[in-house]
């Protein structure tokens, strides 16, 4: 499987519709939403590592350099690389430490890729939290899209929380956590699955856009 694909007429999107009609009226307007995923577990992880608290686009120009060192990413290859190769492509001694240890782990078998799929989410994120620099929110976007689990809530993503004010058409002030746990409440379980869809809503740039779906829905007609 190399991406998900997501539209109103896939069983379990339908049953979002059903049993939350704002969200229902999202996926309406957007339709059918595709989403690549990560296929090699190790590329995602460090890739993720190397990503956190810089842009976008600084992490994928980080993350290439690093491809270039090498002829392949793999566990054995990122642990053989020197500290100071590493930091002339930009990674910072921190994310060093982390994408070494994450590189250690694998290569102990303390983290086995091949026996996640038999693991449920709590237990892939309480074994992937034990490397140094892996918190929950990266262990909860590798299960969403390396994974493609569709059953994760990702309660500290800022994306999802600015996302679900504006089409609940929530205060921005109030607390984001707070905001995602009562507007939840009817996704279960298909938690992600919504939030590709409250995700989706910010890359067509209609969160920022727009005050409300509505004004959204209008623009469009």
């Amino acid at each position: 499987m190399d991406r998900i694909t997501l539209s109103p007429e896939v069983e379990h999107v339908k049953r979002l519709i059903e049993s939350d009609q704002r969200l229902g009226q999202l996926i309406t307007f957007l339709g059918s939403v595709h989403i690549p995923l990560r296929e090699d577990p190790f590329l995602s992880l460090t890739r993720s590592i190397i990503g956190q608290q810089i842009s976008v686009k600084a992490a994928q120009t980080i993350f290439n350099r690093v491809l270039l060192l090498v002829d392949e990413l793999t566990p054995q290859s990122l642990y053989d690389l020197s500290e100071e190769e590493l930091r002339q492509a930009g990674v910072s001694k921190s994310k060093i430490s982390y994408m070494k240890s994450l590189a250690e782990n694998v290569l102990s078998n303390n983290i086995n890729f091949s026996a996640f799929p038999q693991l449920n989410n709590e237990e892939i994120i309480k074994l992937l939290t034990k490397t140094k620099g892996i918190g929950n929110w990266t262990a909860e976007m590798f299960l969403i899209f390396s994974l493609g689990r569709l059953d994760v809530l990702s309660i500290a993503d800022v994306g999802l929380q600015r996302a679900v004010k504006w089409l609940y058409n929530l205060d921005q002030s109030l607390d984001g956590r707070k905001c995602m746990r009562e507007m939840s409440v009817n996704w279960c379980p298909y938690y992600s699955a919504a939030s590709h869809y409250l995700w989706e809503a910010i890359n067509r740039g209609y969160v920022d856009r727009f005050d409300t779906l509505e004004q959204a829905r209008m623009e469009a007609k």
